[in-house]
């Protein structure tokens, strides 16, 4: 890990005790290079996004998510059904909102439906505010839907569809988020309270995913509904996925265009 001087890319704060960190988790990363035995000819995978980032907030992040995250999320990584409780469901969405705004942050550029726009001040400012509030709350914000599923095996019978449901668009929702770690499969979007009301009725009978946020149930058990292997191919504008064994590491974010 390189220090140098310089501005926190997730507070602001400059100090003498940079910290040049890669965002996707050093527990994923490792777990990938373990099981999968092919890897791309060229390059890093999945791609590093890094994120300069001052000691409070890199080591701070690391206490109050990653670490109590990663012994929930290994498992299901490798494939292997969990349930999880109403605390572990809240860690594990809380999680995955600190990835969306780490990945965010840790681009030049925001994607939207018009194409990449430059990251501007009034953006930086905003996803640091809600970093601030998730650190503070340890929740997502009201809005926010997290489903998860296993990738199975493949089944060429089973008909693709997409993570939103018919008739509903990106205008729908302020950000989507569809990533993947391992065999585990994290769907992520931001809308207000009746379009989450509506998704959550929409996807209440989708077989492929389990929904973890809002906990509207006391536990829930991902792996029960797993998404055929074979899909990966179709999502690979969605997903970040391995080329030769269809794993997944990484995150692909869509935001709205901000106002």
């Amino acid at each position: 890990m390189s220090r140098r001087s310089g501005t926190c890319t997730l507070c602001g704060l400059h100090t003498n005790d940079l910290q040049k960190e890669d965002v996707f988790p050093t527990w994923a990363r490792n777990l990938l290079k373990e099981e999968l035995a092919e890897s791309p000819a060229t390059g890093q995978w999945p791609e590093k996004v890094v994120l300069p980032a001052c000691e409070p907030c890199n080591g701070g992040l690391g206490r109050e998510f990653e670490n109590p995250v990663a012994p929930i999320l290994k498992p299901l990584a490798r494939g292997i059904s969990q349930t999880l409780d109403r605390d572990q469901m809240r860690l594990v969405a809380a999680w995955a909102r600190l990835k969306d705004i780490e990945y965010i942050l840790g681009r030049p550029y925001l994607l939207t439906d018009d194409g990449r726009i430059p990251f501007s001040e009034s953006n930086l400012a905003y996803w640091r505010k809600q970093l601030t509030d998730l650190r503070a709350t340890r929740k997502p914000p009201r809005g926010y839907v997290l489903r998860l599923a296993i990738l199975g095996a493949a089944d060429e019978t089973s008909p693709y569809r997409r993570f939103l449901p018919n008739g509903w668009g990106r205008k729908h929702a302020s950000m989507t988020s569809i990533n993947a770690v391992g065999l585990l499969v994290l769907e992520s979007l931001r809308v207000d309270a009746h379009n989450a009301a509506a998704f959550n009725l929409h996807t209440r009978h989708d077989s492929r995913a389990t929904l973890i946020w809002p906990g509207l149930r006391k536990e829930a058990t991902i792996g029960d509904r797993r998404v055929p292997l074979n899909h990966a191919s179709r999502w690979r504008g969605e997903h970040a996925f391995h080329p030769q064994s269809g794993w997944g590491g990484g995150w692909q974010i869509r935001v709205g265009r901000p106002a």
